[in-house]
């Protein structure tokens, strides 16, 4: 393989990525609407841990960098209800 495929082969895995993380952000603002009307926190670090530990697993042999990735994913969402609910 040439590196210009390969850089192929990453610019269409970052479009679903981006794709997914569109899904992902408006399901949060979603969230964010629930816990406005049940009077929830938009903090649940027992939630974050158990979804990096889950991504961890999943994420194997990248384990540590996927877990990393996703409590920035989470750290993202977070601000984004927050940003929400402050409206």
């Amino acid at each position: 393989m040439e590196l210009k495929d390969a850089r192929v082969q990453i610019d269409a895995v970052d479009t679903e990525l981006a794709k997914l993380l569109v899904k992902r952000f408006d399901i949060c603002c979603e969230v964010a609407r629930i816990k406005m009307r049940d009077g929830l926190p938009v903090l649940h670090p027992a939630r974050e841990d158990e979804v990096a530990a889950r991504m961890a697993e999943l994420g194997k042999p990248y384990g540590d960098e996927i877990a990393a990735l996703f409590r920035e994913i989470m750290k993202t969402s977070v601000q984004l209800q927050k940003d929400l609910m402050s409206k």
